[in-house]
């Protein structure tokens, strides 16, 4: 981003997923990168202390429908399990404790969709994360922002597809395999594009 704005380039657009939306406060100018920094170091801070990691998960689940997987996670919310990215269309991240985690994806692989445990040191976007955010918020307060340019949510659960969708922004956006499109030999996954010359 330096770079970019030494040579004025700004973005008309920016989004962030997770830490993700700090980059995107950045981009968009709405707090400094020495900001950035402290938030970053001040989440990552929080977060450590929310719940240990030794008892937290998260699992990517693949190819299952929304309200399936919410019906799914039904009986192990009281571990809790949650939906916490919705990252896109047949892939959807589920997040708590690592043995509710663990039981949640058997029950979800029985139904016939494929589960892949992430290597995570959390269990993020999940209840689990409430004093990490509560701790985050009260320094937050203090973080001076441009309020011009203040954009929504830190802490919000990543819930793309359906946020896009309520802002009439799916129009705008296409799913695509960075690697395939632009022949890299790796693989990526789906990625969000966003095509604003409609």
């Amino acid at each position: 981003m330096i770079c970019l704005k030494e040579k004025n380039v700004s973005p008309v657009v920016v989004a962030g997923h997770s830490l993700g939306e700090l980059t995107a406060y950045y981009a968009a100018g709405v707090i400094s990168l020495e900001q950035a920094l402290r938030i970053i170091d001040a989440r990552g801070k929080a977060m450590g202390k929310s719940h240990p990691s030794e008892d937290s998960a998260m699992s990517a689940v693949i190819g299952m429908e929304r309200e399936k997987l919410a019906e799914a996670l039904k009986p192990f919310e009281s571990y809790p399990v949650v939906i916490a990215n919705d990252n896109c269309p047949g892939q959807i991240v589920i997040s708590g404790r690592k043995e509710g985690v663990e039981k949640a994806s058997e029950a979800i692989k029985a139904l016939g969709s494929r589960v892949i445990a992430l290597p995570v040191s959390g269990a993020f976007h999940s209840p689990l994360m409430a004093k990490g955010s509560a701790e985050l918020h009260t320094f937050l307060k203090n973080v001076i922002v441009n309020k011009e340019k203040r954009k929504e949510h830190i802490l919000e659960k990543m819930l793309y597809v359906s946020e896009l969708e309520k802002k009439n922004m799916k129009k705008y956006i296409d799913f695509i395999d960075p690697s395939k499109k632009y022949n890299l030999n790796i693989n990526i996954g789906n990625s969000l594009e966003l095509d604003l010359s409609t």
